[in-house]
């Protein structure tokens, strides 16, 4: 009797988890299960991320992308890593949430008292695994990681009351992700990198199928070139047939043959009259054959 209890529990928690926005177990799906991505790319290194943060009174954090795993067709499951110059304390922080995700859900809550979620214990320092939809490159070897914000609030709610204490410069702000927002100087109006992997994170894209393939292709293409010329080489004999069986044989009735010839016709010695002109790239040769008159028997 204890089973159907024990089952309905674990139902009921699943659903209670995903209502708030809990991050739950994500098990990898499709003919690659779990398949990893060896190399995460950042975007854009040379950027200046900390302008922005700068600019906003917003003490520096940074981001990196520390693993990707393949899910199905576009998705994906992405682990970052925040990391701020300065330790600041949990009881400071009222919400962190990463917000704007192009993903299967919109928006991770890490840590917030609205929320009762407390997935973190350390705003300056801490890991988030969750799923994006990567957006394929031009080279459509790479998948670029969507771009989304990671919401900061302290001082917030019960957090007020370390108010004077504080010494990190503003008190709520988002930094967002992105390489498609920069000035002349490389001044970047976004706080971190993009980042890119390779699709379906296959380790051999670009490489040597391609080479192979085109390898291939050359080889025929070579092979056709061999055969037009050997049709040509039998085109030529056949027409040269075909000019001494006229100069032998009278034909029934009056033909006139008319044949231009690119290369010039090497010397001999022909009884039929033959007319020659001559221009700068080809000879026009006009051979008139009359039937000759049938003699009295």
């Amino acid at each position: 009797m204890q089973r159907p209890f024990l089952l309905a529990y674990l139902v009921l928690s699943l659903l209670f988890n995903s209502a708030l926005g809990f991050p739950t177990a994500l098990v990898p799906r499709g003919s690659s299960e779990g398949t990893s991505c060896n190399s995460i790319v950042n975007g854009c290194p040379n950027l200046d991320f900390n302008w922005h943060m700068n600019q906003q009174t917003i003490m520096q954090y940074t981001l990196d992308v520390t693993s990707v795993s393949w899910v199905q067709d576009n998705t994906y499951q992405i682990t970052i890593h925040v990391k701020g110059k300065e330790n600041i304390d949990l009881k400071y922080l009222w919400s962190l949430k990463i917000i704007g995700v192009t993903g299967p859900k919109g928006t991770v809550q890490l840590y917030g008292y609205n929320e009762n979620t407390y997935l973190i214990d350390n705003p300056t320092d801490f890991t988030a695994t969750f799923e994006v939809y990567a957006t394929q490159d031009v080279n459509s070897c790479q998948v670029w990681m969507p771009n989304f914000q990671i919401q900061f609030e302290y001082l917030q709610g019960s957090a007020a009351q370390y108010a004077s204490s504080w010494k990190w410069g503003t008190t709520s702000f988002d930094l967002s992700t992105g390489c498609n927002n920069y000035d002349n100087q490389g001044h970047s109006q976004t706080d971190f990198p993009g980042f890119y992997w390779n699709i379906d994170c296959d380790n051999n894209c670009g490489g040597t199928k391609s080479s192979t393939t085109t390898s291939t292709s050359t080889s025929e293409s070579s092979t056709t070139t061999s055969s037009t010329s050997e049709s040509s080489t039998t085109t030529s004999t056949t027409t040269s047939e075909s000019s001494t069986s006229s100069s032998t044989t009278a034909p029934a009735t009056p033909t006139t043959t008319s044949c231009s010839k690119e290369k010039p016709t090497p010397p001999h010695h022909d009884t039929t009259p033959c007319t020659k002109k001559k221009t700068t790239t080809s000879k026009t040769c006009t051979k008139k054959t009359t039937t000759p008159v049938p003699t009295p028997s």
